[in-house]
Parts: structure tokens; C-alpha cells; sequence
């Protein structure tokens, strides 16, 4: 351990009361030696850009110990409180590169933070996960009409839902059942994803906005690779699918952050529709799954098909659940699932 030096710490103590620094109360003095190393790299960054230093005058009056750091390495306290965070999580290596000039304060609190973000959604899904009775399989699939089996699906209990409902006008209504089983299922900070045709866009919000309370995030473009529809009514030709994207706030009432950024065109790629005619690739799902969910997370497509989205959440080691109604596709599905299926341990 470092001694205590005539620092910025000592400066501190002679200024402010004894309980409002939180310095103090530490016993590895390390801390206070590596935070003021991190805090002169900051002040020393604005003075290469051309920022002035100037120390504040110190009150006998008690404040919070962050402002006053902040004033004495003219930086704010926004920063003070980054520097703390990586003090107490960053490795050695880091704080090494952030002493030298190497590294960006802002830069690793925000990578940081990701990465601890992340290994606690996987701890908290592994913990779910290894909590079902079934270890041996990663998959439930149902056969029939997702509005009476979806009723089998607890209380948020899902992470994400990535489906692909038939798109003909008759069967809009279904976008209303899925958007109320979204609501109920989803836990807060879920996501529905779903396809929908170039036509009844608004139709298909409205039955959305009537049957639940999820937030329309963003519409993503999905460019085909294959073959290119006709828009006969239209007179226009699609060279891509609208995918929509709807959250579930989260309980205090914010829109969710991804986990990695996504981009709004996703490049797909033909599939050899074997199994059915509506097979979709495994691009696009593999897409969105992997910034919106975690190791060990759920994920539901209500009109499974040929199960494509099954495989590609099997593929990045999340648990799935699939409904579908027509027999064939769903033994199709059933037959791709298992043939594709690879036990996988959460971490």
C-alpha cells in the first residue's frame, strides 16, 4: 500500500468535514493515489486542448466530496464519479493505460460499464435457466393456435419475441392478439420483433397500440438477396421487408439499452426454403438477438414456421419457445430443432 501523500486527498480533509469524504473511510489508500493520478491525466488532457486551470477556493462549509474534487481538478463531477467506477472495477492493465495517456476516461467508463452490464444479464439468465426442470433440452415447441397456448406462457417470462405473422389483411387481428401477449409474457426491457408485408402498416400499429403498452423503437430494413416482389397494386418493386421493433419499458418507465449497438439495414441472405415456402434466414434473427439478449435469455416465435428462428437462438445459446399451428410445418420444425440442437452450459 501507498502512504497517504500531501495531496489533493490532504487538502481535502483540512477543508471539509469528516463525513462528508468518502476517502476517508477507505483503508486501501491505493484508491486515493490512482484517482488523482486519473483525475491530473484529465486536467492535463484540457490543458493540451487549450482549457484553463484554475482551482476553486474552498468553503469551510460541508459539500458533497465529488463537487469539491471536481472544482480542484477542474473537471466535473461526472468525471470524479467515472474515475471512481474504474478505480473500483477496471483492471490493472487499464488503469495502467489510463495513468499513461493511453486511454480515454469517458471511453473505458462506457466500455466498462457495458461489460459489467453484460455479465450480470448472463448471471441473472443463468440463474433462470438452471432453474427449469428440463436442463436436457434448450427448447419447448407447442402445437396450435398461439392465442389459447400462448395462454401457457408465464408472467414475463420472455426476453425477446421474434416472429413473422402472415401477412394477409384477414389475419391482422393476429397482430393484436401477439401485442397483448407480448405485453403480459415480455419481461420489462423485452422486445418484440416482427415482419409485416408493405401494406396495413397502419392498420397493423393500431392493433399494437390498441392491445398493449409497448414503445415502437424502430423500423428496420432487411434487404432481400434473392428474389424481388412485385408491389402489383402499387407499381413498385420491394427490394426489402420492414421489421418492426416494439419494447416494453422498463419498470421505471425508461426505454431499455441494447447491449451493442445495431444497425438498421440488415443484409440477408437467400434461404433454400426447404421446409416451407415462408422459410426466413437465420440473418436477421441472429441480428437482433445477439444486441438485445444475453446467453441463457428466452426467446418465443408465436408462428414458428419451419422453426428457422429456433435455430438461429440455438445457434447463439438462448433457450426458445415455439408455436405454430399447421402440423406439417410445426414436425418440420420439430425435425430441424432437433437435428440442430447442441446442449450448451450457462456460465
Amino acid at each position: 500500500m501507498y502512504n497517504r501523500p500531501k495531496n489533493l486527498t490532504t487538502i481535502l480533509v483540512q477543508k471539509t468535514t469528516r463525513e462528508n469524504l468518502r476517502h476517508e473511510a477507505r483503508k486501501d489508500q491505493t484508491y486515493d493515489v490512482l484517482i488523482i493520478e486519473l483525475l491530473k491525466l484529465k486536467e492535463k488532457e484540457k490543458q493540451r486542448k487549450g482549457g484553463v486551470n484554475k482551482v476553486s477556493q474552498i468553503s469551510d462549509k460541508p459539500i458533497r466530496v465529488d463537487d469539491q474534487i471536481g472544482k480542484l481538478a477542474n473537471v466535473s463531477r461526472d468525471t470524479v464519479r467515472k474515475v471512481e467506477f474504474l478505480v473500483q472495477n477496471a483492471t490493472v492493465e487499464k488503469l495502467d493505460r489510463l495513468r499513461q495517456g493511453n486511454a480515454k476516461i469517458s471511453k473505458e467508463y462506457f466500455r466498462l460499464q457495458k461489460a459489467k452490464r453484460i455479465q450480470e444479464a448472463r448471471q441473472k439468465a443463468a440463474i433462470i435457466a438452471n432453474s427449469f426442470p428440463n436442463k436436457n433440452s434448450n427448447f419447448d415447441l407447442m402445437l396450435g393456435d398461439m392465442r389459447e397456448l400462448g395462454k401457457n406462457i408465464p408472467d414475463e417470462s420472455i426476453d425477446l419475441i421474434f416472429t413473422d405473422p402472415p401477412y394477409e389483411k384477414e389475419y391482422l387481428p393476429l397482430y393484436g392478439d401477439l401485442a397483448a401477449l407480448a405485453q403480459r409474457v415480455l419481461k420489462h426491457g423485452g422486445s418484440l420483433i416482427f415482419f409485416m408485408g408493405h401494406f396495413h402498416e397502419d392498420e397493423i400499429k393500431n392493433y399494437i397500440k390498441d392491445n398493449s403498452e409497448l414503445v415502437f423503437n424502430h423500423r428496420f430494413i432487411v434487404l432481400h438477396s434473392g428474389h424481388i416482389k412485385s408491389l402489383v397494386t402499387k407499381r413498385m418493386w420491394a427490394y426489402y421487408k420492414p421489421l418492426m421493433h416494439y419494447y416494453k419499458l422498463n419498470e421505471n418507465g425508461k426505454l431499455p439499452t441494447p447491449f451493442y449497438d445495431l444497425g438498421d439495414v440488415i443484409r440477408s441472405e437467400a434461404p433454400l426454403k426447404e421446409s416451407h415456402e415462408w422459410e426466413q434466414s437465420t440473418v436477421e434473427t441472429i441480428h437482433m438477438i445477439d444486441p438485445l439478449t444475453v446467453e441463457g435469455n428466452t426467446v418465443l416465435d408465436c408462428f414458428m414456421g419451419s422453426g428457422t428462428t429456433g435455430v438461429a437462438a440455438n445457434q447463439r445459446k438462448r433457450r426458445f419457445i415455439g408455436i405454430e399451428i399447421d402440423k406439417d410445418h410445426f414436425h418440420i420444425a420439430k425435425s430441424r430443432l432437433n437435428s440442430s440442437h447442441s446442449n450448451f452450459e450457462y456460465d
